[in-house]
């Protein structure tokens, strides 16, 4: 599956039992899984909720962790 995830590109990793989904551009972010053979993503998608940070304002919740890397400071 090559679609988007809220207009940003998406790739997919599968094989017999699982499908996920993620960001081409902005990650690497981790932003559907399903299920071989089915349309359910078992992740969350919370895209309009924003992390407040203070002094800072607030970030999007899908640039606020990227996976396998330590949060910068």
């Amino acid at each position: 599956m090559t679609e988007d995830f809220h207009g940003m590109a998406t790739r997919s990793l599968e094989n017999e039992y699982l499908q996920l989904d993620y960001l081409v551009e902005a990650g690497p972010r981790l932003v559907r899984l399903f299920l071989a053979g089915s349309p359910v993503n078992l992740l969350a998608d919370v895209f309009d909720f924003k992390v407040p940070r203070p002094s800072m304002g607030s970030i999007p919740s899908w640039a606020a962790i990227a996976c396998g890397r330590r949060p910068s400071r």
